[in-house]
């Protein structure tokens, strides 16, 4: 992946901070964790028919009350958050930057349970409501159909720690 032609002309950027990503290398399960035959995916794709895609994150979206525009990147967010919650670092404001972006954000995970409540507590509620919503959603439901419902929506994932449980790795 740090190679030219397996990079796309990122190369140089992905050297330059190596030391703060990890790839998959095997590769995910293509057969099982394919979205043209997932049972958990409204409307099956492949990259021949893409369009299914778009047509299961409308869904996706409207069956979890997210309204932001769907031409937008959905972002899935998994991952231990806690991680970048440390003394002198201050997530709920990251999150409230990165909540700005033009694209929407599922975060999941029991272990960012308090961090997403601390987020939405009562004194940032009119804040959130104003300028987020139906924008992001937070879930605890780890469930594989949950996960595959998700990342056959989402355009976009972060895994901001690297996690070898995942059932799709």
């Amino acid at each position: 992946y740090l190679q030219p032609k397996a990079s796309f002309g990122l190369n140089g950027a992905l050297l330059k901070r190596k030391d703060s990503f990890w790839a998959l290398h095997g590769g995910i399960n293509s057969e099982s964790w394919n979205p043209l035959h997932d049972k958990a995916i409204k409307s099956p794709y492949s990259l021949e028919k893409r369009t299914g895609k778009s047509h299961h994150k409308a869904h996706f979206m409207k069956e979890v009350g997210l309204t932001f525009d769907s031409s937008y990147p959905l972002v899935a967010l998994m991952g231990d958050l806690g991680a970048y919650n440390r003394p002198g670092d201050n997530l709920e404001r990251i999150l409230e930057i990165l909540f700005q972006l033009d694209a929407g954000f599922v975060v999941i995970g029991k272990k960012n349970r308090l961090i997403m409540e601390k987020f939405k507590s009562e004194k940032q509620k009119s804040f959130l409501d104003t300028y987020f919503h139906g924008k992001w959603m937070y879930t605890d439901d780890e469930g594989e159909e949950n996960l595959r419902k998700i990342l056959g929506a989402a355009n976009l994932l972060l895994l901001p720690t690297p996690h070898k449980e995942f059932p799709f790795l």
